[in-house]
């Protein structure tokens, strides 16, 4: 009679749905302190790009204007603006991001001192901007021209 009797196991115990739990919640963990780092890598390699675009636009106004250096440099809604003065090609570039003047800065007679523009000659040029760290410290950086 009693080799009879069974017992019906069907379901978890208490204990395997805890360690279950307890793997989704590190899993979750793990993507939740990633993704904030991913999103700033993200920004700091968009303004990156926006800065080497900038310019490369300035560049091309150098060489399209006989070595003059433009007077400003203006960002908005994705197109940067070069300006000289009266009389020199207006250049047009394109730019990644949203990014607007303040954000990228140009930096007319200046060259790069560390990540800083410093003092340059009349035919230099520095390119200025500013990347998060994951201390979310604003550092900035700078792109000789």
């Amino acid at each position: 009679m009693l080799n009879k009797i069974k017992k019906d196991n069907k379901g978890f115990t208490i204990i395997e749905v805890l360690v279950v739990l307890a793997i989704a919640g590190l899993i979750l963990l793990v993507v939740f302190l990633a993704v904030p780092a991913l999103q700033r890598n993200s920004r700091n390699t968009q303004i990156r790009t926006a800065a080497s675009s900038v310019a490369g636009s300035v560049n091309e106004y150098i060489s399209t204007n006989g070595g003059k250096l433009p007077d400003s440099v203006e960002i908005e809604n994705g197109v940067t603006t070069v300006k000289g003065a009266a009389g020199t090609t207006t250049i047009n570039g394109k730019v990644p991001g949203n990014f607007v003047t303040g954000d990228i800065v140009y930096n007319k007679g200046k060259k790069c001192n560390g990540n800083n523009a410093g003092e340059g000659s009349t035919r230099q040029f520095a390119i200025t901007f500013k990347i998060e760290t994951s201390n979310t410290i604003i550092l900035p950086q700078c792109i000789d021209g």
